[in-house]
């Protein structure tokens, strides 16, 4: 936060050069160079699925910055900071799923209003309306990065989003940077701003977002005004009066109020999984052991709890269990043999012992989820390996708790079984998934050592890769 508010501070004395444009399109650029060099971003990692987020993000942070720039060189930095801050505040209330949190961004609203003091006549609605423009990318900026931060590890999103607002911010950045006055202390100094925002500012942003709803987000964020004002009074000397160092404090306090939660609604304590009835609340989970791994997650709504039956599938659901891997692979656009090919090949190993399938349903209804996990014979104990092979629930059911209802259930299964370990294969960038897994007692690091476990493959002649079907 402090980060943000001291380079747009100082961005302000750039900006009479170049324009407001014209600055935040050479951070970007500056940024842009700074993220790559650091991250070094593969970009055989993005999916086609990702590529629309990736566009969208990269757009609204060029765009957010551009707007508060352009309303910091009209109106103090506090009063655009604030006002700016309806957008994520509004977001907070909206996603907390209570009608009372909308008071909130109604209440801000009031110190926004004693902020800008319209009766003074003092205020530029311009530069008010350049604040409220931030303040829907600001929103918009916080869903997209939770989501490209949790598709990317670390802050690899970054370093594909900031070069993307570098070139959109071009559009009108470079023609000001052109008729400008462009001096070589300013490359320096932009260039010690691009560090601070977007770099660090926003990378820790984005961890950040991994780890917290957009409500408790939201409420972190509700100093941020007033690191605003301060910043504002020390570096650009702006004063703020009695009433508007009050509309500022309302403004904090309906941030602070407008949630109080903290934790991810996916998060859940880590270690060995819950027992007992098969009734939870959490995730669900898209895993896949190919080259390219899918969450399943597509949004990051509170989760329903919702009682779901599981049962062993038989030979008889063998054209269900082939519908259902059918469409988890075709979702995602992986290469996959047809329904009815799958359906062929279950009607065979759901006969065998050293394979599990396990379904879950509502009652009669049809089923809307499956785990599929193989067993091998090992010397390293009496017991099998396990593998969990694939684990998916229909789209529309996701965040409701069915996948870990039938990951506890495949435990308590092979568990019964004698099974020693439990194997899964996970993406490393399949953040989302990775941390689903830790949350029911994976790890890829063995007792007592300091590195990851790796899994290799080889593609063996005497098979055929299938094709989409």
């Amino acid at each position: 936060m402090i980060c943000i508010q001291l380079s747009s501070a100082l961005s302000v004395f750039v900006i009479e050069h170049l324009g407001a444009a014209g600055t935040t399109w050479l951070r970007m650029c500056f940024g842009a160079v700074f993220v790559v060099i650091i991250v070094r971003p593969s970009l055989r990692s993005i999916r086609r699925a990702d590529v629309s987020i990736l566009l969208a993000l990269g757009t609204v942070t060029g765009c957010m910055t551009t707007m508060l720039l352009s309303a910091a060189e009209r109106i103090p930095l506090g009063t655009a900071v604030a006002i700016e801050f309806l957008g994520p505040l509004t977001v907070a209330a909206l996603t907390s799923r209570r009608s009372r949190s909308l008071i909130w961004p109604a209440l801000a609203l009031v110190g926004v209003v004693l902020l800008t003091e319209p009766w003074n006549g003092s205020i530029d609605p311009l530069g008010v309306g350049f604040a409220l423009i931030a303040g829907v990318c600001w929103g918009l900026y916080n869903l997209l990065t939770q989501r490209v931060g949790d598709r990317f590890s670390g802050i690899t999103g970054l370093a594909i989003t900031i070069p993307i607002a570098a070139v959109v911010t071009s559009v009108f950045g470079a023609p000001q940077v052109i008729g400008g006055e462009l001096d070589w202390w300013m490359l320096g100094a932009l260039a010690g701003i691009a560090l601070l925002t977007p770099v660090v500012a926003f990378g820790l942003e984005m961890l950040a977002l991994k780890r917290l709803t957009q409500t408790a987000f939201g409420t972190l964020l509700s100093i941020e005004p007033a690191f605003g004002v301060l910043i504002g009074l020390i570096v650009l000397s702006q004063l703020p009066t009695p009433l508007q160092l009050l509309g500022v404090a309302v403004v904090i306090v309906a941030g602070a109020a407008a949630q109080r939660g903290g934790g991810r609604s996916s998060a859940a304590p880590s270690g060995h999984p819950e027992t007992g009835p098969i009734t939870a609340i959490g995730d669900g989970v898209r895993r896949d052991q190919d080259s390219t791994s899918h969450p399943e997650r597509t949004e990051h709504a509170m989760p329903r709890q919702q009682s779901v039956d599981i049962r062993h599938a038989t030979i008889a659901d063998a054209g269900t269990v082939a519908q259902l891997l059918h469409d988890f692979n075709s979702e995602f656009q992986t290469p996959t043999p047809s329904a009815d090919e799958f359906a062929t090949r279950f009607r065979v190993l759901l006969g065998r012992d050293d394979v599990l399938v396990l379904l879950a349903q509502h009652g009669n209804t049809p089923a809307i989820g499956f785990a599929l996990l193989t067993l091998r014979p090992t010397p390293y104990g009496d017991g099998p390996l396990a593998q969990l092979e694939e684990l998916y629930v229909r789209p529309a059911l996701r965040d409701a708790g069915i996948g870990s209802a039938l990951l506890r259930a495949a435990i308590d299964d092979v568990v019964r079984r004698g099974a020693i370990e439990l194997h899964i294969n996970v993406d490393e960038i399949d953040t989302d998934t990775r941390r689903f897994y830790e949350r029911h007692g994976f790890v890829n690091i063995q007792p007592g050592e300091d590195y990851r476990m790796l899994c290799y493959l080889r593609e063996l002649s005497s098979g055929t890769r299938p094709q989409v079907a």
